[in-house]
């Protein structure tokens, strides 16, 4: 190689998105032809040096499952160093998983690679929708020490690269693809993929290629630079060689070689002086003009039940299945690796950007619900296994014959001090009853007491008779068991990732423990707040510690949503309704000693649908949307708990609950994978100016 060429490394790979405007199996038949035609160029095309894999290996398993008789091929590739796989194991959303999920598919793609011959140390984040802020840091606790990416900045700004730091320091040097398409630049330049009646044409490629070299050495600010040939679910161009040979012989400022991401990145480090932009922080800026790029922020929100069920599945996994796992095995029980990999391993699988995010066709995220339950379903066990052993080994007081213990966990890293939701069974032929006044209800009279024999005053909530289940001990078939279920709160004390013991004595008489939080028919409060429920169904909450007051929280708004699954559209002839003259109904659910709960709904009339063609406009029909918010105030709590369920009857709408706090700050606090960011509220000043506008609407994982 001649130093005074700049080095053009060309790397073929594809990007495969798993599913997405296909299903997962129709996009593998693609797949299982492109790998095909790879594995057999890469044998009878010397010059056909290397393959790269999109920065994924799950990619690798599906091929395998289909052709099993080419893993000694796909091993030898890849322990030469010619196939490169991995480091993840699917390319994730980011804003969209917790960081556990992320930490996890980093180490599965791992493990993965390393059956093979090793991951690539190539931080692939090609088409993600916006960067998380403690990215850097991850990748750098995997020993990578760069990133190539493409959303969230823009080439005015951030140029062809640029070092992206973390909140802890950790730094990374940072590629960007093209602002001419991005990673399918090359692709759309030089082999004009885009334009289905245009074959390729060696001469016609030549001269498209000097144009794209130009461009890309410009924008470069090392010697060596990236031609990157790896579009959308793109299989490899037969006649590249030659194209790469030609090039060669005719640009004398630049040598193309055949390459990987890996060789690229390790030619950039010689040069890391030459990078002069610096970044730090989460990467989410919305699309300039003149720059191809889109965040595309709409996806927060779109299907939102595969937000829901992906929040169970990794509270259930992160808090309650892996912790208690590991407690249980310091008591002897086998530590469930395997259960535990495959629940993760359906859990990641739904983690791909057009998966998570919500904007792939219905049959794709049908398909995510059967990967989301099977996670769940095998946490669920584990937990219950789990907690089984634990309370089987747990010392108990003396007990009568009738009693029975109850084992509380806790799971988070705070202790818990105050009311407990719990739900105790009894057998169905228990005589510990009572009823109040001439016998209108039979109510199951029992008494609480703590490890230490003191009685614990409890709140009757609710009860629900013969309810049948089964059991199967060891050995056995299973027998059919039929409870009474009783749901109490009870003022307990559980320490961080610990547990305490109740014994609960059945008894015949009465054991009331009264008390009241209700002020009037629409009105709780506790120590500290008071909550009162306005004649539209929104609250106003007294912080009586302070004397601030908070009104029309939980009001209701409603638009049009003439989008899909990656923006929320707004139409020109727009009507926005609001909750604010709506009627409600109040109904006090619970109320004793130690919680209250008011339940409220609230009928909103919005229209049916959307009228799209020639009108476009919210029809002039009407349908009452039922709202129904369930609020819980709890003895000593400072927050108030919502609940709130939709019965949604209508189309192409968008609805939310507004809070407003009459706060006059300028920034807001959000959490995310491992960092707390701070974010202006205000929208940017070029907002008007944008190619894609900044929206108010911005992630979160837990809180704000």
């Amino acid at each position: 190689m001649s130093s005074s060429k700049r080095i053009g490394h060309y790397v073929a790979s594809t990007h495969w998105d798993r599913e997405w405007y296909e299903p997962f199996q129709d996009f593998r038949f693609r797949l299982v032809n492109l790998l095909d035609e790879v594995l057999d160029t890469m044998k009878t095309d010397p010059d056909f040096r290397f393959f790269q894999m999109d920065g994924q290996v799950i990619t690798i398993e599906d091929y395998l499952e289909i052709r099993p008789e080419r893993e000694a091929e796909i091993q030898e590739l890849a322990r030469a160093g010619r196939l490169k796989l991995g480091p993840w194991y699917v390319l994730p959303d980011e804003f969209l998983v917790g960081g556990e999920s992320i930490i996890r598919n980093l180490q599965m793609g791992f493990r993965i690679s390393q059956r093979f011959g090793g991951p690539s140390r190539a931080g692939f984040l090609c088409d993600m929708f916006g960067h998380i802020s403690q990215m850097p840091q991850i990748l750098c606790g995997f020993g990578i020490d760069n990133a190539f990416l493409w959303r969230g900045v823009n080439e005015v700004t951030h140029g062809g690269m640029f070092l992206w730091q973390a909140p802890d320091g950790s730094e990374v040097t940072a590629y960007r693809f093209s602002p001419r398409s991005g990673y399918c630049a090359y692709a759309f330049k030089v082999r004009h993929c885009h334009e289905p009646e245009v074959p390729f044409d060696l001469e016609a490629a030549t001269k498209d290629f000097r144009e794209y070299l130009d461009f890309e050495t410009a924008r470069c600010p090392t010697n060596a630079f990236l031609v990157f040939d790896g579009g959308d679910h793109m299989e490899i161009e037969p006649q590249t060689t030659r194209l790469l040979a030609e090039a060669n012989k005719r640009f004398a400022d630049v040598e193309i070689i055949s390459s990987t991401l890996d060789a690229f990145i390790e030619d950039v480090r010689k040069d890391r002086g030459k990078i002069t932009r610096a970044f730090a922080g989460e990467l989410r800026d919305p699309a300039v003009l003149g720059d191809e790029q889109w965040l595309i922020p709409g996806v927060l929100s779109s299907r939102i039940h595969l937000k829901q069920a992906n929040a169970r599945c990794e509270s259930e996994l992160c808090l309650w299945a892996e912790p208690f796992s590991v407690f249980a095995a310091r008591l002897g029980r086998p530590y469930p690796t395997a259960f535990l990999n495959t629940a993760w391993r359906h859990l990641l699988q739904n983690h791909p950007h057009d998966s998570m995010c919500g904007c792939s066709i219905d049959q794709v995220h049908n398909d995510m619900l059967y990967h989301f339950d099977q996670s769940q379903l095998i946490a669920a066990h584990v937990t219950r296994d789990a907690l089984r052993h634990i309370a089987e080994r747990v010392r108990l007081p003396e007990m009568g014959e009738k009693d029975f213990a109850i084992v509380v966990f806790n799971s988070v890293g705070e202790p818990i001090d105050g009311p407990v939701d719990l739900t105790l069974r009894f057998p169905e032929g228990i005589d510990a009853t009572y009823q109040e006044w001439f016998g209108f209800e039979k109510k199951i009279g029992f008494r609480l007491f703590d490890a230490d024999n003191r009685e614990l005053p409890y709140q009757y909530v609710n009860q629900r008779r013969e309810q049948y289940g089964f059991r199967r001990p060891l050995r056995k078939f299973p027998a059919g068991d039929a409870r009474h279920e009783v749901d109490v709160s009870v003022p307990l004390r559980v320490p961080a990732y610990g547990y305490t013991t109740l014994i609960c004595r059945p008894v015949k008489e009465p054991t009331r423990h009264l008390g009241t939080m209700a002020v009037d028919d629409h009105t709780i409060e506790n120590e500290s707040l008071r909550v009162s429920v306005n004649s539209n169904g929104t609250l106003a909450l007294t912080d009586k510690r302070t004397g601030q007051v908070y009104d029309r929280l939980l009001t209701l708004e409603d638009c049009a949503d003439i989008g899909d699954g990656w923006y929320h559209g707004t139409a020109v002839n727009e009507q926005v309704f609001t909750s604010i003259a709506s009627s409600a109904d109040v109904a006090l659910t619970a109320d004793g000693p130690h919680k209250a709960t008011l339940t409220i709904r609230v009928s909103l009339n919005v229209p049916e649908r959307f009228q799209f063609g020639s009108k476009m406009a919210r029809s002039e029909s009407l349908k009452p949307l039922i709202v129904v918010h369930h609020v819980t105030l709890r003895k000593g709590g400072d927050m108030v708990e919502v609940r709130t369920e939709v019965d949604n009857v209508v189309r192409d709408h968008r609805l939310r609950v507004l809070f407003p706090t009459g706060s006059r700050a300028t920034t807001c606090l959000a959490d995310q994978a491992f960092d707390v960011v701070e974010r202006p509220i205000a929208l940017r000043a070029d907002n008007a100016r944008l190619k894609e506008m900044e929206v108010e609407t911005k992630p979160q994982h837990t809180w704000t």
